[in-house]
């Protein structure tokens, strides 16, 4: 597929059909082919022709395409600031679709979804039921759903996608939780047939999604009896929704301002951030696909591609030419362009390994330390390297903020050079790495506080 030639026509023509065609084709190419960045430079002229396209497609494509447009405008942003450019999305992607959505609406005739609700049951709307992998917010969902199960609540899990065995675990030992699968072959106006069909019948005082737009969307706008939360896994300038639940990590002072904005401790599963792994298996990997020595010592960085910005692979790059000693192993989805040309000379000395989506939990345990992205830090793949004991050293970039809360501020750095001097003391004094690495572990280890979470989701 020439996709030049895809956007030249979805921008340009002036046959909507074909408009509504090649945007389809557009957005199907950039989530099958890596994500490739470069197609951000098209983000900006196909927002303006986005409210046309929404206004002629359907209910069912508006509800499934324009998610995965939030998604790639969301990935290729080059604003470093995060209020920015979520600002940005909200007011030229998300505002254009609740329109759109209230128009559809309208048309369709949908009836109000009201009942009187069972203050002890809650519903959990979410893509994927799964503790580890590539779904982060996973293990967020699994804690609020053990959280509230401990509580005595009720609890109703409506997947979206996958369901691992852990949450089946935790269904199969409490009489309080279901799993419902969405049906794979269901179109979106069946699955919210069957999502109303769900809150109907069951009546939540509470429906806890971490989906920004979709259906989460449509049954906020349907006037529905329950109270809708959304938990947010970073985005967060949503303008919709009852409650939106903010980790300290990105609640801020602006958000103590409007009443929406609820922050709720970040409360996390010890358990879910540090899988067992038999040591054998740790050592297979480490000698036969990372062919580590004795005396490598091991940094690595585990994010989407597209959180790995040209300064902090400048910054790689410089350590790794200074100290070859050192190895360096980056993995995460999406497009490795930018970070195989910038590491391209220490990548064929093989001192800077880059792995796609892969099992970061056991690479993990290959590594000595972590490194922070900047100017945006990391989340999950961070809080799992510190319940391993790994330290964490962080260059500080305009948005750790509140990320600093779960940081050792000793191993956060304004300079390069001492940032640097900090991982080669870490690789030589093993008393001062163990003395970091017990700390570290130690605020993994307090992250798990159910009961506080439970309270403040249960109090709003």
């Amino acid at each position: 597929m020439n996709i030049d030639r895809v956007a030249d026509e979805l921008i340009s023509s002036k046959d909507i059909d074909i408009k509504i065609k090649q945007f389809f084709s557009f957005i199907k190419y950039y989530f099958q082919n890596g994500r490739p960045q470069i197609l951000g430079k098209y983000q900006y002229k196909i927002i303006k022709i986005l409210p046309i396209i929404m206004d002629k497609i359907s209910f069912n494509d508006l509800c499934y395409i324009i998610p995965e447009f939030y998604q790639f405008c969301y990935s290729v942003s080059k604003d470093i600031l995060i209020t920015a450019n979520q600002k940005r999305i909200s007011r030229t992607v998300l505002i254009p679709f609740a329109n759109a959505i209230e128009k559809k609406i309208k048309l369709l005739d949908f009836k109000e979804l009201n009942y009187e609700v069972s203050e002890n049951n809650y519903v959990i709307y979410c893509r994927h039921a799964v503790t580890q992998g590539l779904y982060a917010p996973g293990k967020q969902i699994y804690t609020i759903v053990d959280a509230l199960l401990k509580s005595n609540k009720t609890v109703l899990i409506y997947v979206r996608g996958q369901t691992d065995k852990v949450f089946k675990e935790l269904e199969k030992k409490n009489g309080k939780l279901s799993i419902i699968n969405k049906n794979p072959k269901s179109n979106i106006d069946e699955e919210f047939i069957e999502l109303k069909e769900i809150c109907i019948k069951f009546k939540p005082i509470k429906i806890i999604t971490e989906i920004p737009l979709g259906l989460s969307t449509v049954l906020y706008m349907s006037k529905i009896s329950s109270k809708i939360l959304f938990w947010s896994a970073g985005f967060h300038q949503v303008p919709w929704f009852d409650y939106k639940l903010l980790v300290p990590e990105i609640y801020s002072d602006d958000h103590s301002k409007l009443p929406e904005f609820v922050k709720i401790p970040h409360s996390l599963n010890y358990e879910l951030l540090n899988p067992f792994f038999e040591l054998d298996i740790i050592d297979k990997v480490k000698k036969n696909t990372l062919k580590l020595k004795s005396d490598n010592f091991v940094i690595g960085t585990f994010a989407r591609y597209e959180k790995i910005s040209e300064p902090f692979l400048k910054m790689v790059l410089n350590i790794l030419n200074n100290n070859p000693n050192i190895k360096f192993i980056l993995a995460g989805p999406n497009d490795q362009s930018l970070a195989k040309q910038i590491l391209n000379s220490v990548i064929k000395k093989e001192q800077a390994l880059l792995f796609g989506s892969t099992n970061t939990q056991l690479l993990g345990n290959c590594c000595d330390i972590f490194l922070d992205t900047f100017p945006i830090p990391c989340g999950y793949s961070a809080l799992e390297m510190m319940a391993k004991g790994k330290p964490v050293v962080v260059f500080k970039g305009k948005n750790l903020r509140d990320y600093a809360k779960v940081r050792l501020p000793e191993l956060i750095f304004e300079d390069k050079d001492n940032l640097e001097k900090c991982i080669k003391k870490l690789a030589k004094n093993k008393f001062f790495y163990k003395q970091n690495s017990d700390s570290y572990k130690n605020i993994a280890i307090k992250l798990d506080r159910w009961e506080d979470l439970a309270k403040s989701i249960i109090s709003i």
